[in-house]
Formats: C-alpha cells, sequence, structure tokens
C-alpha cells in the first residue's frame, strides 16, 4: 500500500502554533477533568484533552468518531523496568478513542486518554513476555500506528517530551533558560515539554491552515485553557 506522506502530513499550508499552559491553568484544567474513571488526572492528559477537543472543533469532527495518538515512554512500565538514562526510543503509540456517541467535554476526553495510556502499559507489563520480546514489539507497534496515521484515522497525535529534564542538562555553560524545537512535524501533530517554570507545560500544535489555528485558537480562548502566542 502506499502512502503520500508529504501531502498527507506535510502540505505547504501547515501552521504552527505555540501554546503555553502555567501551572494555574492547569491546576483549574484537573478540577474540571475529574470524573468518577479518572479522579487525578496528570497534567498531560488534561493538556492533551484539550488540545484534543479543540484541534476536534477546528476540524469539524467534534461530533464523530475521533482517534488520538499519544507517544508512551515505557522504561519504567517494562518488568523489570528500565532506567531513565538508558538509549534509545523506548516509546511506543497508544490510541486513545472517542466514540461517536461520545460526548467531548474534559472528564470523557481525559478518561479516553486514561483508558489508552492503561492498556499499552497492561500489554507491556505483560508477565507471560520477557522485557526483550516487549522491546522487540516496539516497531511493529509503531510501524502499524504511522500506517493508521497515514490512512488518516488518527486525527491527533501528541509526543510528550515532559518529564525528560531538558531544563536540568548543563553541558559546561550553564543550563538553557528555554527549551525549543529545531524541526517542523507533520499535520495533526502536538509536542508537549515542560515549561521554564515549575509545573507548566509548553505546546507546539501543528495543523494544516491558517483558518484551522484560527478556530482552534478561538476555541482554546473561548474556553480559558492557556494563551496562544
Amino acid at each position: 500500500m502506499k502512502f503520500d506522506v508529504p501531502k498527507i502530513l506535510f502540505d505547504k499550508k501547515l501552521v504552527a502554533k505555540f501554546i503555553a499552559f502555567d501551572a494555574s491553568t492547569i491546576t483549574s484544567l484537573k478540577a474540571k477533568a475529574v470524573s468518577d474513571s479518572v479522579q487525578m488526572p496528570t497534567r498531560v492528559e488534561v493538556v492533551s484533552a484539550v488540545i484534543w477537543k479543540c484541534a476536534m472543533v477546528a476540524s469539524g469532527n467534534e461530533t464523530r468518531l475521533s482517534k488520538l495518538g499519544h507517544n508512551v515512554n515505557i522504561r519504567k512500565r517494562l518488568v523489570p523496568p528500565l532506567p531513565n538514562h538508558c538509549v534509545g526510543n523506548v516509546v511506543t503509540p497508544a490510541t486513545a478513542r472517542k466514540g461517536e456517541n461520545d460526548v467531548s467535554d474534559l472528564p470523557t476526553l481525559v478518561a479516553c486518554i486514561r483508558k489508552a495510556l492503561s492498556e499499552i502499559s497492561s500489554k507491556y507489563m505483560d508477565y507471560k513476555q520477557s522485557r526483550d520480546e516487549a522491546i522487540l514489539a516496539i516497531p511493529y507497534d509503531t510501524a502499524e500506528f504511522f500506517a493508521a496515521r497515514f490512512r488518516g484515522e488518527i486525527d491527533t497525535h501528541i509526543i510528550s517530551l515532559c518529564s525528560y529534564q531538558f531544563y536540568d542538562v548543563d553541558f559546561g555553560w550553564g543550563k538553557p533558560s528555554w527549551v525549543s524545537l529545531i524541526r517542523d512535524f507533520g499535520i495533526g501533530t502536538v509536542v508537549l515539554m515542560d515549561s521554564r517554570d515549575s509545573g507548566g507545560v509548553d505546546a507546539w500544535v501543528y495543523l494544516k491552515d491558517e483558518d484551522n489555528m484560527l478556530v482552534f485558537e478561538q476555541e482554546l480562548q473561548l474556553l480559558a485553557f492557556g494563551s496562544a502566542k
């Protein structure tokens, strides 16, 4: 099967925006996202859910089936766990699904994300397979995910680099004052990173054109979830 990757993910009209979620905003989001299913949502879960919702509104997909891909660092989810500093991309995608009959409020979307993350954890912690077998499964799972992505089945792909401690790195001339990206990503991709201020999250959002981004930002501002820059 052939996929026209540049056309699907790297259209010339691709627009990127930087969005900052400070600690107080995230605290407020966590309170709004609490449900019987998820009583203690994480900052990555709530920021991911907000961006997913805004992206659905921007694409007119809020009332239809929507899937969110979320990269998961599984170093600590393996048995036995791997150290955080081990070399290699020990990352696999989890796919959250919002059904056509599901509402798209924050608690529901956070619950969808938590379910996907829990399922991927269970898979890689399965006592029936060794850690080496679990690691070897990563390329196959990743290939299946990107095949679905190129077919247009995954609406939004979130890459979380939170908790990677970039601001603690010192190559001899001091710790960085700000960490940013040096490359572009495809349409529908979101990259999350720790903010310089403790507890915040910085997001880079890539949408297909200016019109899409305008609606996204309007929804974001309407809900007072963050500040677009």
